[in-house]
C-alpha cells in the first residue's frame, strides 16, 4: 500500500511538471501575437550602443510617423530579427559562381506590443509610411511538418518511387542528373501557356510527335 501511496505521489508530481512545463512553452508561443516584424527603408530606429534588443523608451526613433503609431499602439520593446547579420554580409556568391545582393536585414525588427489586439491596427498605420516602411506584419510561429516539407517528393516525373501508384524508375532521372550539373545561367528557358504551331518554319524540325495531342510532345 505504501508503494502505491508513493506511486501516486510520484504520478501526480510528474503530471503537474508536464502541464507546468507546457503552460511555459504555450505561453511563449501566444508572445509572437504581440510582435510586429518591421522592414525599414533607412535607418529609422537607433538602438543603444551595444545592444540587439532595448525598451522602446531607449530607442531613438528618427521617423516622426512611425514613433507617432508605435507611441499610440504602446510599442514595449524593439529588437534586431537577425542580430548577427552586417552590411558585409550581403555581398554573396551564388552556386554558379555569380556575385549577388542579399537584402539589408540589419534593417529588419521585431517590434513588441503590450497589447496582442493593436497588432493589426498598428500593421494597418505602418504600412501607409511608405518612405520609411518596406513592410510591416505579424510574427508568426511557424511548424514544420516533414523535412524537407516541399513537393520535391510528389514530382514522380523527377525521381518515381512509385509514390503515384507508377513504375518506380520512370522518370526523367533528374536527380542523377543534378549530379553531373544543376543548369547554367546563360541557358535560356521558354515556358509558353497557350501552345504553338506546329507548322511554324524555326519551330517545326525542333518539335517530336507531330500530332494534335499533347500527350508526349516535347523539344528534341
Amino acid at each position: 500500500m505504501r508503494n502505491f501511496k508513493n506511486f501516486s505521489v510520484i504520478g501526480l508530481f510528474s503530471i503537474f511538471a508536464v502541464i507546468f512545463i507546457l503552460n511555459g512553452i504555450l505561453a511563449q508561443g501566444s508572445m509572437y501575437q504581440w510582435e510586429i516584424i518591421v522592414m525599414t527603408k533607412g535607418e529609422v530606429f537607433e538602438l543603444p550602443e551595444g545592444t540587439n534588443e532595448a525598451p522602446y523608451e531607449e530607442v531613438t526613433v528618427l521617423s516622426e510617423d512611425v514613433e507617432a503609431i508605435l507611441s499610440t499602439y504602446e510599442a514595449e520593446t524593439i529588437a534586431r530579427a537577425i542580430p548577427g547579420f552586417t552590411e558585409e554580409d550581403r555581398n554573396q556568391t551564388s552556386r554558379l559562381g555569380k556575385p549577388v545582393q542579399l537584402a539589408d536585414w540589419t534593417k529588419l525588427f521585431v517590434v513588441k506590443l503590450t497589447d496582442s489586439s493593436f497588432v493589426d491596427d498598428a500593421i494597418d498605420e505602418l504600412d501607409q509610411v511608405y518612405e520609411d516602411i518596406v513592410f510591416a506584419e505579424p510574427n508568426s510561429l511557424v511548424e514544420v511538418d516533414a523535412e524537407p516539407d516541399d513537393l520535391h517528393s510528389n514530382q514522380w516525373n523527377l525521381k518515381n518511387t512509385g509514390q503515384s501508384g507508377g513504375t518506380p524508375g520512370a522518370d526523367i532521372h533528374a536527380v542523377n542528373g543534378w549530379d553531373i550539373t544543376t543548369g547554367s545561367s546563360n541557358i535560356l528557358i521558354g515556358i509558353v501557356d497557350a501552345g504553338i504551331e506546329n507548322n511554324h518554319n524555326d519551330l517545326n524540325p525542333k518539335l517530336v510527335n507531330y500530332d494534335n495531342s499533347a500527350a508526349e510532345d516535347y523539344h528534341a
